[in-house]
C-alpha cells in the first residue's frame, strides 16, 4: 500500500500542468477542431506531417520537431461532449538526446468555466520506457525540458486561437531551443568527457 502510495506522489510530482483561459469569441467547438487538425504543428512549422487513422477516436501524426528530429505522435480522444474534451497525446523523438528511452505524454482538456469561457488546460509528463537511463541530473533536465516545451506549444496554440490566428512571437520557442541544445550538449559533454586515471 505504502509503494503504490509513493509511486503515484512520484508521478503527480513528475508533471506540469497550466490552463490557459480563452476570449469569449472562441467556442469549444473551433478549439477542439484547432487541437484535432493538427493547427498546433503548422503554428510551430513541424515539418512534413503525415496523419493516419487507427479509428474514429485515435489518429497518429509524423514530423519532424525542429528540435527531437523525426517525432511520432499518437493522439486519441478520451472525452468529447458540448462542454468538455479530452485528448491524450502521447510522443517519441528518437533523435532527441535519449530520445530512444522515454515518451512525452500530455493530457489536453477543454472545457467551458463559470463566465463561458474554454478553458485549455495541459498537464505534460515524460514516461521513461527503458531501463537505460541518463545520468540522473540529465534525466532531471530532459525531464523538465520535454514538460515544458510541450506545455508551451500547446500555449502557443491557445494564444494563436486567442489572436484569431495571427502570427505568434517565436521568443519563448528560442528559449525552449537553447535550453534543450543544453541539454543536448550537456549530455554529449558527459558521455565524451575523458575517464579518470585509474
Amino acid at each position: 500500500m505504502l509503494r503504490r502510495l509513493a509511486t503515484l506522489l512520484a508521478v503527480a510530482a513528475a508533471e506540469l500542468s497550466r490552463e490557459f483561459t480563452l476570449p469569449k469569441a472562441v467556442d469549444l467547438s473551433t478549439a477542439k477542431n484547432a487541437l484535432v487538425k493538427g493547427d498546433m504543428h503548422r503554428l510551430l512549422s513541424y515539418k512534413s506531417i503525415k496523419t493516419s487513422r487507427e479509428s474514429g477516436r485515435v489518429h497518429v501524426n509524423e514530423f519532424r520537431h525542429p528540435i527531437g528530429g523525426a517525432t511520432v505522435e499518437r493522439c486519441e480522444v478520451l472525452r468529447s461532449g458540448p462542454n468538455q474534451f479530452q485528448m491524450v497525446v502521447t510522443a517519441a523523438s528518437r533523435e532527441a538526446p535519449f530520445g530512444e528511452t522515454f515518451t512525452t505524454r500530455v493530457v489536453v482538456t477543454l472545457r467551458r468555466d463559470a463566465n463561458n469561457c474554454v478553458v485549455m488546460g495541459a498537464t505534460s509528463s515524460v514516461q521513461w520506457n527503458s531501463a537505460k537511463r541518463p545520468p540522473r541530473i540529465l534525466e532531471r533536465q530532459i525531464r523538465s525540458a520535454a514538460e515544458k516545451g510541450s506545455v508551451n506549444a500547446y500555449g502557443a496554440l491557445a494564444k494563436w486561437l486567442e489572436t484569431g490566428g495571427a502570427p505568434v512571437s517565436r521568443t519563448r520557442f528560442r528559449l525552449l531551443r537553447r535550453a534543450v541544445l543544453g541539454v543536448a550538449v550537456g549530455a554529449g559533454a558527459l558521455l565524451l568527457r575523458p575517464k579518470a586515471a585509474e
